[in-house]
Formats: C-alpha cells, sequence, structure tokens
C-alpha cells in the first residue's frame, strides 16, 4: 500500500516543487526539496562542457557518470522538476535479464550491479542510506505456441551469458503458482536473481543529489531553440559512400527560457538530448539550421496507463496471488506486478509491444479506462480466473518514449549533428537501463567511444544501414 499511496502523494503534489541550478554549499541530500531553497536565474551558466537535455533518470545518471568519470562541466535542464508526465516519476521500475539481446542483458547486469552498491556509488555521506525501495523479486514470462522456439533461443543466449534463469513447462508453473491458467501457455522462462522492481523516482533523487555533490549544474527551464557556429561544417561520410555530403551547423547555444519569463543562452561543446517522449521536439529545434532534408528522429510520445488492483479477497475458494507471485509478463502483453504486501497489484500492457497505427500521443494524460475494460481485464480474467472480480483501486498513466521502427533506445553521436549525442527511445525500457545508458554516454563525451558495454547497434546509423535492433523478449 506505500508503495501505492507515495506513488499518488507526488503526482498530486508535483506542481509545488521548485529546483535550483546552482551547486550546493553542503552534501545535504534534500537540499533540493527544504522549502527555502529557490530557482535564481542569476545561477544559470554561461557555458558548459556539456548541456544534458532532460532531467528524467537518464538524464540525471548522464550527468552522475560525466562528474564521476571526469571534471568535464555539465548543466542539466529540465522544464517540468516534478516530471509530472515522465515515466521517471510514475513508472513501475521493473528490472529483469530475460533478453534476447546482448547488450539488453548486459545492461541489466550492469544495473544490478550497481544497484547492489548503491549505497557505495550515490550515498552523499557517512550517514546516508540511498535506499530505492530495491525488492528482489523473479519474473515469469509465459510463451504461446508461436513464442516457444523464440523463448528457447533467448534461453541458450542467457545460459551462454551464465544467468541463472531457467525453463519451465506448464506443470511445473502451475505446481509453484496454482492461481495461474496455464492452460493455453506451452513454455515459461522465469529469472529470480538480478531482477526486482524499485521505485524509480527515489532513484532520479539520488542520483540528481549525487550529481549535484559532484558540481553538475541544473536549470529549470523550456528549451526555445540553439544557435549555431557562423562557419557551416560540410559533412563528408567517409564511411558511407552512398551518403551525399551535407551542409550541417555546428550546435553553439541552447536557448532556454526560464519560469520567470527570461531567455537565457548556454553556450556548450556537446549536448545530449536525453528528453525522453519530448526528444522529438528537441531534435527539430536543433535542425532548424540544416537545410537539407534529413530524417527524423524516430521518437514518439506513447502514453502507458497503470491500473491498481484489488482482487475481491471474500472469495476463499480460489486461489490468489500472495507474496511469492513474480512479476507476470504474458504472451498477449498484459503485465502483473504485486504492489508490495497491500494485497495490491498493479496491471497494464506491454509499453513495448507495437501497435497497429499508432500514432504520437497528445499532451492529455488523462487515464483511458477503456483500455482496462476491453484490454486488460479480459486478459486478467483468462490468466488469473481469481483476479476476474478485481476492482480498480487507482490509476495513473505517464509517457514513454517510443521508437515505432525496432522499440529499442537510440543511443550515441547524431550522424549530422556531430556534437549532439542521443539517448532516448527505449520505449518503457529505460528506467531499468538508465545507469549503463548514463555510463555510455559519459564514455562517449570522455573517451569518443565505449569502454564498458559495447553500445554501438543502439546507433541512429542502423536505420540508414537497415539493419534495426530486435528485441524479440517483449512478450
Amino acid at each position: 500500500m506505500h508503495c501505492t499511496t507515495s506513488r499518488l502523494a507526488r503526482l498530486w503534489g508535483c506542481c509545488h516543487r521548485r529546483f535550483s541550478s546552482s551547486v550546493p554549499s553542503s552534501l545535504s541530500t534534500y537540499r533540493f526539496e527544504q522549502p527555502g531553497f529557490q530557482y535564481r536565474e542569476d545561477r544559470i551558466p554561461k557555458q558548459s562542457d556539456v548541456v544534458v537535455i532532460g532531467g528524467g533518470v537518464v538524464g540525471w545518471s548522464v550527468a552522475f557518470w560525466i562528474r564521476y568519470l571526469s571534471k568535464t562541466t555539465v548543466t542539466v535542464i529540465e522544464r517540468d522538476p516534478s516530471l509530472s508526465h515522465s515515466s521517471s516519476l510514475l513508472g513501475l521500475g521493473n528490472l529483469r535479464t530475460q533478453f534476447s539481446e546482448p547488450e539488453n542483458i548486459q545492461m541489466s547486469l550492469f544495473t544490478a550491479e550497481f544497484l547492489r552498491d548503491i549505497n557505495e556509488q550515490l550515498s552523499v555521506s557517512q550517514d546516508d542510506n540511498a535506499d530505492i525501495n530495491f525488492n528482489p523479486h523473479g519474473h515469469l514470462i509465459l510463451a504461446d505456441k508461436n513464442k516457444c522456439k523464440q523463448m528457447e533461443e533467448n534461453y541458450r543466449l542467457q545460459a551462454a551469458l551464465e544467468l541463472p534463469n531457467r525453463l519451465m513447462t506448464p506443470n511445473e508453473v502451475e505446481a509453484r503458482w496454482p492461481w495461474l491458467n496455464v492452460g493455453d501457455v506451452h513454455l515459461a522462462s522465469y529469472g529470480d536473481r538480478n531482477e526486482g522492481w524499485f521505485d524509480p523516482w527515489l532513484l532520479v533523487r539520488r542520483l540528481r543529489n549525487k550529481a549535484h555533490v559532484f558540481g553538475a549544474n541544473y536549470v529549470v527551464g523550456q528549451v526555445q531553440g540553439f544557435t549555431y557556429f557562423k562557419g557551416l561544417t560540410r559533412t563528408c561520410f567517409l564511411d558511407r559512400p552512398k551518403r551525399a555530403p551535407l551542409n550541417a551547423p555546428r550546435l553553439s547555444e541552447v536557448i532556454v527560457r526560464t519560469p520567470f519569463g527570461g531567455v537565457e543562452k548556454i553556450a556548450f561543446y556537446t549536448v545530449v538530448n536525453c528528453a525522453g517522449a519530448w526528444s522529438s521536439e528537441i531534435m527539430k529545434m536543433a535542425m532548424a539550421g540544416v537545410q537539407e532534408e534529413v530524417p527524423p528522429l524516430p521518437v514518439q510520445k506513447r502514453k502507458q496507463n497503470i491500473f491498481i488492483v484489488r482482487p475481491d479477497y471474500s472469495q476463499s475458494s480460489r486461489h490468489f496471488p500472495g507474496i511469492d507471485a513474480p512479476v507476470v509478463l504474458d504472451s498477449s502483453g498484459l503485465m502483473l506486478q504485486r504492489q508490495g504486501l497491500s494485497g495490491d497489484f498493479a496491471v497494464c500492457m506491454n509499453p513495448t509491444q507495437p501497435r497497429e497505427g499508432k500514432t504520437a500521443e497528445s499532451d492529455d494524460l488523462s487515464v483511458d479506462y477503456t483500455e482496462y475494460n476491453e484490454e486488460i481485464q479480459p486478459r486478467l480474467a483468462k490468466r488469473i480466473p481469481a483476479m476476474a472480480s478485481a476492482r480498480i483501486q487507482s490509476a495513473w498513466s505517464c509517457f514513454n518514449d517510443y521508437n515505432p521502427i525496432d522499440q529499442s533506445p537510440i543511443i550515441g553521436q547524431h550522424p549530422y549533428l556531430y556534437n549532439m549525442i542521443l539517448a532516448t527511445g527505449s520505449s518503457g525500457l529505460g528506467i531499468q537501463h538508465a545507469v549503463p545508458i548514463g555510463r555510455a554516454v559519459a564514455e562517449l563525451v570522455h573517451y569518443r567511444h565505449y569502454k564498458s558495454i559495447d553500445l554501438t547497434r543502439f546507433s541512429f546509423d542502423r536505420f540508414y544501414l537497415g539493419v534495426p535492433f530486435r528485441e524479440r523478449s517483449i512478450f
């Protein structure tokens, strides 16, 4: 119950939060939340080595790792400090290792290791406990007959990487979790190590506070556009002979409108686009000075509705999911996660599932209860009969940065704007992979190449080369 209550409290109170762009003079963990700590326009830096656009979990991860690796100055710009529309505040914070591609598995393992040492990594004083409410618990993925072969291939890759995941037959699943209807299940995959869920908002706060202690700047404001160096840079692609040369200006400054109406410019050497669901809007501003036609950034807003439901426990004859209930990922796209010890469960449709005819969302974040009645409830009643009469306790929605081409993140240098790095399009997986993505971007800034995990396959160039990154474990 605590998880749901605290999440809703954040949502209602988000409009009252204010933050500052100044460097703290003390190591107070919650200095951002002190009532007297107000935003100051006169403290906006005139220049910064790196500007990070987007103050969600990915943006603050980038800032944290940049300052962790070097003395490079970094400034984070966020228009909505409350993150009231973002999955960084309202997401479920799942962590799993059961993927079909090694990069995703390696990133999940990196996150798991980071969370195990989170006090060492993110505490800001000896007395500070950098807790993010991590619940180590397994994920159970259910496959129908069409996805059995893919699940077996995924398992072989996971076994080669020495993951302790295992395949289960329907009888084994039913014996362990008798409340599940496995009539149409042909195979299941279960991982009980390096998996679980955590509070993403607490992770944002911890990354932000530690980055601030490290010396990162924070600016509250709306990006209005960019300025360019006067001389155009003629970009020739020696490694891409079929791509014509392009007159691509180099970005010089970001124009920011502050909450009090002022307009400021911040000069930078590198800019990182971590704006999530709004990263395409930032990209359009950055490309305004490019005369040639350039393919747009394939990232759009996708609204995800999350419902908290409670079974009718008065039906004593039924089997109900209990404290041992795993996070269930059904082949139909249904997702179910226990909410602490309250007896409630979060249910939603998997945000990485492609949906036919789905276009970019508006800014409307009202909950679509039709989705629950028409899509979620029938699937839920079929998979867990005891949940057929479950009642909605609360609901909310958030935006994910959805990549409609291959539902995978876009990470790395932009192919035309050489001083812009992209870190967006995670399609619902950004929370669990934010820490390694931030590390990878920091490595690009500091070393000009990846060192920890090679994420080259996530580059924008894959769309030109016709080699999309297909993560097949999106049940």
